[in-house]
């Protein structure tokens, strides 16, 4: 028994019948709608590019397919997410050992930052969580944030230095209450 089986003709119905499935899969993962935003963008220019193999499948299968490739991409952004945070973990302890150290105290906590850093991280505003980012993740230099934010270099650099004693107070904290 032959069932026939509709296809899509061109690109732009296979849009229109899909695009609003995108964003309901994507609120199995995502919660934030800018981000969500940004991985359908990706999700669709990979569908442009394969567009033939999807105007050879059902509808059927291109839903599937699709929930597929949104699954895959909030994963591949979570693990991205995670080395980001491994890397900036790093580089801020890398530069508290660089810094001179008043007492054996403070050397001693340079050490075990690690531990506490991703927890000290979640208490930083958005911003103050980007300055960071920029200086460490990035590498960029005083003079190119200030380019980027629009504000003075010696405004950065306060900025920054305010952030790091923050994050120093509370992993302190957290560490004290680990402690206890």
């Amino acid at each position: 028994m032959n069932i026939y089986i509709k296809q899509y003709t061109t690109i732009e119905e296979l849009y229109l019948d899909n695009h609003k499935l995108v964003y309901a899969f994507l609120n199995d993962y995502i919660d934030d709608p800018l981000l969500k935003d940004d991985l359908a963008s990706i999700i669709w220019v990979r569908i442009f590019e394969k567009n033939s193999l999807f105007l050879k499948m059902g509808p059927k299968w291109t839903k599937n397919y699709i929930r597929v490739m949104v699954r895959n991409a909030a994963f591949d952004y979570f693990e991205e997410l995670k080395r980001e945070r491994e890397f900036l973990s790093e580089r801020i302890s890398e530069y508290e050992i660089s810094m001179s150290y008043d007492t054996i105290e403070e050397e001693f906590f340079s050490s075990s930052v690690d531990q506490y850093l991703e927890d000290a991280c979640n208490e930083l505003k958005q911003e103050e969580k980007e300055l960071i980012q920029m200086k460490f993740f990035y590498q960029m230099s005083t003079k190119d944030i200030a380019g980027i934010m629009e504000i003075p270099e010696g405004t950065i650099r306060v900025r920054q230095l305010r952030i790091l004693r923050k994050l120093r107070r509370e992993i302190l904290r957290l560490k004290k209450e680990d402690e206890e």
